[in-house]
């Protein structure tokens, strides 16, 4: 288990309230940021979004989108700030976000904190008999296939890890938007491993709702780590933060090309 620094810990919770991407990414940057100033040692926030492509921090964009069918069907393409491959997300994917202050992850390797961190999602998944497992090094696999991957970005002492978890996606739009074209491969660029993937709410879970899991995962790190959430909305000041990172940086066609680090044209 993952021991937090200090006596302490009190945990916020955030359900999902926007569904905009662009917001949303930029909501995990001020979340970020801004743990160590509103009193929690720890944030999980649960997340949904229309349809976008989602690319991580190192990757460059022609190597991973097919630009041509995201255009074509109005899917926008974002960079996030936390590593990893490129991921297509809709109202069909769940997404949760666990940002952590002064807990003793640092002392992890990369592939470990990941394990440690995705334990109690894989533990509520198995209390609703989902029998996902754990695919090094950022991934939870159900009936051989993908249904969830992480990402992490660290400064300091914070460290935020964020997931998926394919519930009832498009996939067909996911395997398409993901088909890249392109030929050509760029040293400084992190490449997506393709593999399949498969939804959790199959027809077997045709009645099953996301609160059933999301109620899962809550009690699962209550019941491991012996503390209870406080439920704190989203607040005015973040969300016009965020929408102010939303004009200068999400929306930018320099950080979604990352043109300045891979130096190519947009």
């Amino acid at each position: 288990m993952i021991k937090k620094t200090n006596d302490s810990s009190t945990w916020r919770l955030i359900f999902p309230e926007y569904n905009d991407p662009f917001l949303n990414l930029a909501l995990e940057d001020v979340l970020f940021q801004e743990i160590s100033k509103n009193g929690f040692n720890c944030i999980l926030r649960f997340w949904k979004v229309h349809p976008c492509c989602i690319i991580g921090r190192h990757q460059y964009l022609h190597q991973e989108i097919n630009e041509d069918y995201c255009k074509k069907k109005r899917i926008p393409i974002i960079r996030r700030i936390s590593g990893g491959g490129a991921v297509y997300l809709d109202l069909g994917c769940l997404n949760f976000s666990l940002i952590f202050n002064e807990w003793e992850i640092h002392s992890f390797s990369a592939e470990d904190s990941y394990s440690l961190i995705l334990r109690p999602i894989i533990k509520a998944l198995k209390a609703l008999s989902f029998e996902v497992r754990f695919v090094s090094p950022n991934s939870l696999f159900y009936e051989g296939k993908k249904v969830s991957g992480s990402s992490q970005f660290r400064k300091g002492n914070v460290i935020l890890h964020h997931g998926t978890l394919l519930l009832d996606s498009n996939l067909n739009e996911l395997n398409k938007s993901l088909a890249s074209k392109s030929k050509i491969h760029y040293e400084k660029s992190i490449k997506s491993v393709k593999v399949n993937t498969t939804n959790l709410f199959n027809d077997f879970y045709g009645n099953f709702k996301d609160d059933h899991l999301i109620k899962s995962i809550i009690s699962t790190f209550e019941n491991d780590y012996n503390f209870k959430f406080e439920e704190k909305p989203l607040q005015i000041n973040e969300i016009e933060k965020a929408n102010e990172l939303v004009t200068k940086k999400y929306s930018s066609l320099n950080w979604t090309y990352h043109s300045r680090i891979f130096n190519i044209p947009r």
